[in-house]
């Protein structure tokens, strides 16, 4: 998960404090995790910083997710290839994973 370009916006000049504060909230929350690279297979979107969150529900990185704008995440197992999930909004239906 990132911190970076929330809501789709591009937002290079905040990314890295966003990140950081997204650093801050997973070690509070004593979620085990790792730095990553994310680059979208188009290509026709910026790299972006992350982390890989370990041994955590997909609800709960969703909520998370959430608070920092994200339209989506990448959750799996060590059982399977990560799957793309979108994250609706409050007022939206509920979120599906795909």
């Amino acid at each position: 998960m990132t911190a970076c370009n929330p809501g789709r916006q591009l937002l290079p000049c905040l990314n890295e404090a966003r990140n950081l504060l997204l650093r801050e909230a997973l070690l509070e929350r004593g979620w085990c995790q790792m730095p990553t690279h994310h680059v979208a297979d188009s290509g026709n979107w910026p790299d972006e910083a992350g982390f890989c969150v370990f041994d955590v529900e997909s609800s709960a990185l969703q909520t998370l997710a959430r608070e920092y704008g994200q339209a989506a995440i990448v959750y799996g197992g060590v059982d399977g290839a990560g799957r793309l999930v979108w994250l609706e909004r409050e007022n939206e239906k509920p979120t599906r994973e795909k």
